[in-house]
């Protein structure tokens, strides 16, 4: 039913969806992706195309962001986190230096935290761009 949340991914022929309104209309997509985004929320395929439909209408920042949703969901998404996307790749080499700060400013005898814990796994897997 499509008013619910469904995990996985998206039908391809769900997707042609906004594809095909954004061809006529790139707020049109847009609202449609948002709507396939309620149901599939988890799926970064919808998020980067979204992302895309914004750039397309020089909404930059919301863009990146939705962009940056894709990334988080699904880190190995290369077209989302390389191709095409060097604004994106700037803002994640300044989170990895962030990541790497915290890291060295945190107390090293105290145990860590999740965070800590992620932070040390997200900083340690990255490179800048």
């Amino acid at each position: 039913m499509m008013g619910e949340r469904q995990a996985g991914l998206c039908p391809d022929d769900a997707i042609a969806g906004p594809v095909g309104i954004a061809a006529g209309d790139d707020q049109a997509g847009i609202d449609e992706a948002d709507r396939l985004i309620r149901t599939w929320p988890g799926d970064p395929h919808l998020h980067f195309l979204k992302g895309s439909l914004l750039a397309a209408l020089a909404q930059y920042e919301a863009g990146e962001v939705a962009i940056a949703r894709a990334v988080l969901i699904a880190p190995g998404y290369e077209i989302a986190r390389n191709t095409g996307h060097p604004i994106l790749n700037r803002d994640m080499g300044l989170l990895i230096d962030e990541a790497r700060a915290a890291l060295r400013a945190a107390d090293g005898d105290a145990p860590m935290s999740s965070t800590q814990q992620l932070l040390q796994s997200f900083s340690s897997r990255q490179t800048r761009h």
